[in-house]
């Protein structure tokens, strides 16, 4: 047996937070009861490390173990340290399993490798074998075309649970996650670009409704490139972000949970561009042709031009704001606080300590349920006791969690 608890974890007496909570993890996923269930010197050492991580990981109490130590003496169990925990182990025991246990989405990935595989082989690789089948079922001997696009939709939904699954295994790092879909963006963007650009002829030429459209293919694609640097640059935000959120933390203080803002805010002006864009600069023969059947709009067509510009315009401005708002607004939970900053150039920034909040609110509607977003309304008095600070953000990502998370660590705080 180690002789104190700095011993226990490999750490020494100066160790910062991070490290403290570093080498408790390793420690508890070495000596994990679940993978020795016959072993009680395992579950005694296990329950060593989080009493370790309890003391250690608390400045108050770690300063008293540390006086203990000074004394000549470690804590026993019937010194107020050590009882001071019986409550807390319990906690102390998720947290460890929360950052011991990283949950690989298998079957994520292994229904997206079915849906990307059969396609690629039967759609690039191996055609023939499609059209063979094809023409020995009779009921789609005529629906070849039908069951191409059937096909490239499952290629579509496999790609689409890859992304998922790979968003639920980096959700904790999510700028390494954007850094790969930029990264897949921008390469495949400039391989059919740049380097093999008859690719993208000769595939638009398979495609009916692709035939004629080549250079709109190709704004297409470099509108797709376009994005994929827009998101290389929000990841190399994101990561400068947070260096700077751990930057201006206090001694001792640690991150417990970053919110961010939902993607909903993107949702309306995003589907406003997509289709004043489509009319005005992709397809605007359709347009034309779509006026042409209203009698009353016939000689309408510069002022409906004029109002897709106008709303393209609004829904512009409508998307850089809600961009502007999730890049600069910070939300996380410490150790000690709750923290919110927003704004960039003059920047609005509150704080409420865990000792002062007073109620922690959630308001979610029917949508928010459905797609995960809310409003997050955290009150809590000053220094003085007066109750005017509030925290109040709305289209919080996973709001229910952050609640959840919040009342942990205000239970944690008051134990």
């Amino acid at each position: 047996m180690k002789e104190n608890f700095y011993e226990l974890l490999g750490i020494t007496v100066q160790a910062s937070p991070e490290q403290i909570k570093s080498a408790a993890v390793k420690l508890a996923r070495q000596y994990n009861p679940k993978d020795h269930p016959n072993d009680p010197n395992v579950n005694a050492q296990f329950h060593q490390i989080k009493l370790a991580y309890a003391t250690l990981i608390d400045l108050e109490k770690r300063a008293l173990y540390d006086l203990s130590l000074k004394k000549g003496g470690i804590p026993d169990k019937k010194d107020k340290i050590s009882l001071s925990f019986k409550e807390e182990l319990p906690e102390i025991t998720q947290e460890i399993h929360e950052e011991t246990v990283r949950h690989t989405p298998w079957l994520g990935y292994l229904l997206a490798l079915f849906s990307i595989a059969v396609p690629v082989y039967l759609l690039m690789i191996n055609p023939t074998l499609l059209n063979h089948y094809v023409m020995e079922i009779t009921f789609l001997q005529d629906k070849s075309s039908q069951v191409i696009l059937a096909f490239q939709l499952l290629l579509g939904f496999g790609s689409l649970i890859l992304l998922y699954s790979l968003f639920l295994q980096f959700q904790n790092n999510l700028h390494w996650f954007i850094y790969l879909i930029a990264l897949l963006i921008i390469l495949t963007t400039s391989y059919l670009l740049f380097l093999n650009p008859s690719l993208v002829t000769e595939y638009a030429h398979q495609l009916d409704w692709l035939r004629d459209k080549s250079v709109q293919t190709r704004l297409a694609l470099q509108i797709l490139l376009g994005f994929g640097l827009f998101l290389l640059s929000y990841a190399i935000f994101l990561q400068i972000q947070q260096l700077s959120q751990e930057s201006g933390l206090l001694s001792g203080e640690v991150i417990i949970y970053r919110a961010s803002i939902h993607w909903i805010i993107y949702l309306i002006p995003l589907l406003f561009i997509g289709m004043s864009g489509y009319c005005l600069l992709i397809d605007p023969v359709f347009l034309n042709n779509y006026l042409s059947e209203i009698a009353f709009l016939n000689d309408s067509s510069e002022q409906i031009e004029l109002g897709l510009k106008m709303i393209l315009g609004i829904a512009i401005w409508s998307f850089l704001y809600a961009l502007y708002r999730k890049l600069t607004l910070i939300l996380v939970i410490t150790s000690k606080r709750t923290l919110c900053q927003s704004g960039f150039l003059f920047k609005k920034r509150m704080e409420i300590e865990h000792s002062n909040v007073e109620n922690v609110g959630l308001d979610q509607r029917l949508f928010g349920k459905i797609l995960f977003y809310g409003t997050i309304d955290v009150r809590g008095t000053n220094s003085r006791g007066l109750s005017n600070q509030r925290i109040k953000i709305h289209h919080v990502a996973f709001p229910k969690k952050f609640k959840d998370i919040l009342l942990r660590s205000l239970k944690r705080h008051f134990l």
